[in-house]
């Protein structure tokens, strides 16, 4: 779960930023811009020329790309004319390998692993906000994206009257926004129903183009959040298979506030299963079969302090439940994975494939924004679309 917080003097409005970028790009470049850090249709013209280019003034060498590529710690993605491409956000991985690498304290093996769960991140990222289709209309975009709003408004609702710990002053305000937005766009909605698709006026494709501007942004923005909560996780030196059950996104960057244990030993489990047989690492300790491995020495009181910062005795407890089964589980081939929604064995070519269907996909896209807490975590186009909608003019 996490919430937006950007306060003090440093504070900003997403929308006003947006709003600016749509008319400063649209005025200098005839038409908006955007930014697709993780588009792979553009891997056709992002070469390694271009990687080396862009990683020189970081102290990144042609060699050391070769050599991450070569070992498979860094991720190409093949072009339909048989070349290897990349992601506008991949410079940013490679800074981040370049920086774990200085640490010494993982050996390529772990350092692949670590990449390929990044690249995980990404990818479920954009299975639940995926870039638009330039084969569909502009049209048919946004009455799709505000149909898809409804209905997670919808639940979001249906959650706040009937699954809410909250209290009641709460539970109130959490209506009374969810029932505005959803009264908002049901407007909106309406109104586009009442447009010809086939005989749109400037200024309706003036409305629909503004519209889908700051949704496409919106979702870019929910991309370089996710992204930026791994990034800082594995800098700051946590295994990646470490989930937080509450964190924050301001102006400063990522605030971790709460491991969730059972999520994350689960996590290492399956880790394990697979062959991958590395510690669990945080930024004080790393956890292995035979114990706590503090990375420096520490006085009673800090030794206190840490147990109290990590809450060791709730870690003592899940691990002693799970017992051998978390250090030595049976083994799982990539080639046969279980799909994460519904649990049955399919047969997985890549290591990144977390369902067995598109169904699947869907399920787990819908059964995460129903077990979103509103109060805390409001689904991404819940949090964003606020600022970015706007009911459409009279025509």
């Amino acid at each position: 779960m996490f919430e937006t917080e950007v306060s003090g003097e440093n504070s900003f409005s997403i929308s006003e930023v947006v709003e600016g970028m749509y008319h400063w790009s649209t005025a200098e470049f005839g038409q908006p811009i955007g930014l697709n850090l993780f588009d792979t249709r553009l891997c056709e013209v992002i070469d390694f020329t271009w990687l080396v280019d862009n990683l020189g003034k970081y102290g990144v060498t042609e060699h050391e790309l070769r050599e991450l590529l070569n070992k498979g710690i860094l991720k190409g993605f093949s072009t339909p004319r048989g070349s290897t491409g990349f992601l506008l956000y991949t410079p940013e991985q490679v800074k981040t390998l370049k920086a774990l690498k200085a640490t010494a304290r993982f050996n390529d093996e772990e350092l692949r692993h670590i990449m390929e769960m990044w690249n995980v991140e990404i990818e479920c990222t954009l299975e639940v906000l995926p870039y638009d289709d330039p084969e569909i209309s502009e049209y048919d975009h946004l009455r799709g994206k505000l149909a898809e709003y409804i209905g997670e408004t919808k639940r979001q609702i249906g959650y706040v009257e009937n699954h809410s710990k909250s209290s009641d002053v709460e539970q109130h305000r959490a209506l009374e926004h969810f029932k505005s937005e959803l009264e908002k766009c049901d407007k909106a909605a309406r109104r586009l129903d009442s447009w010809n698709p086939d005989a749109l006026t400037d200024q309706m494709n003036g409305y629909i183009g503004r519209s889908l501007f700051r949704l496409r942004w919106a979702d870019e923005w929910v991309r370089i959040e996710n992204s930026q909560q791994f990034q800082t996780k594995v800098i700051e030196g946590y295994s990646p298979e470490v989930f937080f059950s509450a964190w924050s996104h301001s102006s400063a960057g990522v605030t971790f506030e709460r491991i969730d244990w059972r999520t994350t030993l689960e996590t290492f489990q399956r880790t394990r299963s697979q062959g991958r047989v590395f510690p669990l690492r945080t930024p004080d300790f790393d956890l292995v079969e035979r114990g706590m491995i503090l990375r420096q020495p520490m006085m009673p009181d800090a030794y206190a302090d840490l147990c109290k910062k990590y809450r060791i005795d709730e870690l003592n407890k899940i691990t002693c439940k799970m017992g051998s089964g978390l250090w030595n589980p049976p083994s799982k081939s990539i080639s046969s994975a279980y799909c994460v929604e519904c649990r049955n064995s399919f047969a997985r070519t890549l290591a990144t494939k977390q369902y067995c269907s598109d169904k699947c996909r869907s399920r787990a896209k819908q059964r995460r924004y129903r077990e979103r807490d509103p109060e805390r975590a409001r689904l991404s186009q819940v949090r964003y679309w606020t600022s970015y909608l706007e009911p459409p003019g009279e025509e």
